[in-house]
């Protein structure tokens, strides 16, 4: 439901926040909703600024398992792929998610299957999902686990990440929200 919420194509924290605005008007939720909208967008520029720098070269840097000798190549290629990344960027998120909608659901194929594998190989990893770890976690070494932590605003903002690729809600049909 939340993909069919788009302002004129567009998605990401400020554009569902100016749709919210719209229907809102000046009513008394309307300083709440700013608030939540300037930390959903707080949160989306951690996750801009952290992700390329930390994604991209550790995906181009998996070529080394492969060939060792390509670590030379892997600060160039990584440097090339975020310029051709921001360089289509600038045409806005429905672009990047027309180039990237495809790519991204034969990831998430790939992945589906590897890890049903796995599972049902292995069903004993599905125990690392109670949350009895991470509270252990935190009693062994507070430090780290906070540390740790940052891994989790990843995940916690890749949804935001999600709705900002609004491309493929371009395939979905419209319905007034």
């Amino acid at each position: 439901m939340i993909l069919r919420a788009d302002n004129k194509g567009e998605g990401g924290s400020l554009a569902l926040l100016a749709l919210i605005g719209r229907k809102l008007g000046e009513s008394r939720w309307t300083p709440a909703v700013v608030m939540l909208g300037v930390i959903a967008t707080a949160l989306f520029y951690g996750y801009a600024i952290i992700t390329p720098a930390i994604s991209v070269p550790s995906a181009v840097e998996g070529l080394t398992t492969v060939n060792p000798s390509l670590g030379r190549f892997v600060l160039p290629i990584s440097i090339g792929m975020l310029v051709g990344l921001f360089a289509i960027q600038s045409r806005g998120t429905a672009a990047m998610g027309k180039l990237f909608g495809p790519i991204i659901l034969v990831y998430f194929a790939v992945l589906a299957t590897l890890g049903v594998t796995n599972i049902l190989a292995a069903p004993q990893v599905l125990k690392a999902l109670s949350p009895h770890y991470a509270v252990a976690f935190f009693l062994l070494d507070p430090k780290l686990a906070f540390l740790a932590l940052g891994s989790v605003v990843l995940a916690v903002t890749g949804a935001e990440a999600l709705y900002a690729d609004m491309g493929l809600n371009q395939q979905l049909p419209r319905r007034k929200v």
